[in-house]
Order: structure tokens, then C-alpha cells, then sequence
């Protein structure tokens, strides 16, 4: 009767099932730490290609969407400002009319003139220091002022249109060196003229500028949903499933424990034989 010892064969056999079951067990606790499917460039070569693309275009939209607050709070500084000036103007508006009445003597005049040069020299302070960031917005500099609104240079919107330059001298409201005794009716009426055309051109400037923010309301609508959607992509190329993830921990870790059970006994059935051939 011939007696062949095997043992070795098996144990080398269950050695690898036990390699193979340390590697799945490694691999499943990595992905539940990280909280990522990829735990290497050789689990999903193209998925990490995809994520790194998908990665840069989240940084792109968060920079866009940056980009959009800043020029909303830019645009709204404006606005608010001009509205300042339309004030005023409606204020010297007043005054011209009353101006214009021959009830009021030069010295009367003289008063309002006072007051409108005041109005003026705040208008002219406004235009002069109303910035954003360093950025002159009312003084005429500003009339090319583009956003970056996305990662290409295709998505960028000119809101330079809308800040236009409202000091008195642009505007065509100064009154020069006029006194009241030389002020006349007919100078008035050209003034108020003069004002009512300035205040039409901030009326329309705060229209533009109304348009562009609605068009970077809906730029803010379109990149969130642009991220929520990248991002979904992006968990389902390499975020975790946390089930999946778990119950491979608990079945690798009791194919750890058979193999290690069964190579025990496997090493005992050898040293058995041996002690029988002996």
C-alpha cells in the first residue's frame, strides 16, 4: 500500500485563497476609510481619467459662480448709486421749477443755485468714488467691464453697457457760473431739459443693468445644476457603496478565518503522517 502526503499542495493552495481573501478584506476596509471605490489607478484607469476631468470642470463652476456673486454685488453697488444721483437730480428738478417762477427774486435764486451746486458736487463724488474692488464703476472707465462665467472664453457677458458715466459734466447738467440775477425763465426751461434727458439716460442705465442681472440669475441657476449633476456623476464613478463596501469586509474577513482554519488542519495532517512514518 502505497501512502502520498499532499499536504503541501493544499496548503499552497489555500494559501492564495487566504492572500486572495487579505487583498478583497484590504481593499473593502480602504474603500470604507477613503470613502472611495478607487482606491488605486488599477481598480478604474478610465474612471480616474473621468474623475480628474470631472474634477476641473467642478473647479470651473465654483470660480464661475464666484465669479457671478462678485458681478451681482457689483451691479447692485451700481444700481444703488445711481439711484442716488436720479435723487438728486430730481431734487434740482425741483428747484429749477421753482427757478423758473418770477415770484422769486435773484436773492431766492441765489439760494437754489446754492443747493443745486451742492446736489451737483455730491453727484460728482458719487461718479468719482463709487468702486468695486479697486474698480471705478460711474466715472465712464468701467463702460468694457466683462465677467467670466464659465470655463471657456465663449462664456463671458459685457456689463460694461449699463455703468455709464454720471458725473454732472457727462450727464449735461452743469450749471456753469450762473447767478441768480442772471438766471432767465428761458435758461430754466433748457435746464429742465437738460435735467430730464439725464435722468432718461440713468433711467435706461438702470435698465441694462436690471437685464444683466437677470442674465446672472440665470447663470448662477445654470451652473448650480451644472455642479449637482457633475457631482452625482462623480459619486457614481468613485464614491463607495457603503453596503456593498461592508458586506465584502465581513465576507473577506470569514474567508480569512476558514483559511486560516483549514490551513491549521492542514498542517496537522502532515505532522500526523510524519509522526505515523515514523
Amino acid at each position: 500500500m502505497s501512502i502520498y502526503l499532499t499536504s503541501a499542495m493544499a496548503s499552497n493552495y489555500i494559501q492564495y485563497n487566504l492572500s486572495k481573501s487579505t487583498d478583497g478584506y484590504n481593499n473593502s476596509m480602504d474603500q470604507l476609510s477613503s470613502g472611495s471605490k478607487i482606491t488605486s489607478v488599477a481598480d478604474n484607469p478610465i474612471g480616474v481619467s473621468n474623475v480628474v476631468k470631472l474634477d476641473l470642470q467642478l473647479g470651473a463652476n465654483t470660480v464661475s459662480q464666484d465669479n457671478v456673486s462678485q458681478g451681482q454685488d457689483l451691479l447692485s453697488l451700481a444700481e444703488g448709486n445711481q439711484d442716488l444721483v436720479i435723487s438728486n437730480l430730481q431734487r434740482i428738478r425741483d428747484l429749477t421749477m421753482q427757478a423758473a417762477s418770477e415770484s422769486y427774486t435773484s436773492s431766492d435764486k441765489d439760494s437754489m443755485l446754492a443747493e443745486i451746486k451742492a446736489r451737483l458736487t455730491e453727484i460728482n463724488t458719487i461718479a468719482n468714488r463709487t468702486q468695486f474692488n479697486g474698480t471705478n464703476l460711474l466715472d465712464g472707465s468701467a463702460s468694457n467691464l466683462t465677467l467670466q462665467m464659465g470655463g471657456n472664453s465663449s462664456a463671458r457677458l459685457n456689463i460694461g453697457s449699463g455703468l455709464i458715466n454720471v458725473s454732472s459734466t457727462a450727464l449735461g447738467v452743469d450749471v456753469g457760473a450762473v447767478t441768480g440775477a442772471t438766471w432767465t425763465t428761458a435758461d430754466t426751461e433748457n435746464y429742465l431739459n437738460n435735467i430730464d434727458g439725464a435722468i432718461n439716460k440713468l433711467t435706461v442705465s438702470k435698465s441694462q443693468i436690471g437685464g444683466f442681472m437677470n442674465r446672472l440669475d440665470d447663470a448662477t441657476s445654470t451652473l448650480v445644476s451644472t455642479k449637482d449633476s457633475m457631482t452625482s456623476n462623480r459619486s457614481l464613478i468613485s464614491d463607495s457603496d457603503v453596503a456593498v463596501a461592508s458586506a465584502d469586509l465581513v465576507k473577506y474577513q470569514i474567508l480569512q478565518q476558514a483559511s486560516v482554519s483549514i490551513l491549521t488542519q492542514a498542517n496537522q495532517v502532515a505532522a500526523m503522517a510524519l509522526k505515523l512514518l515514523k
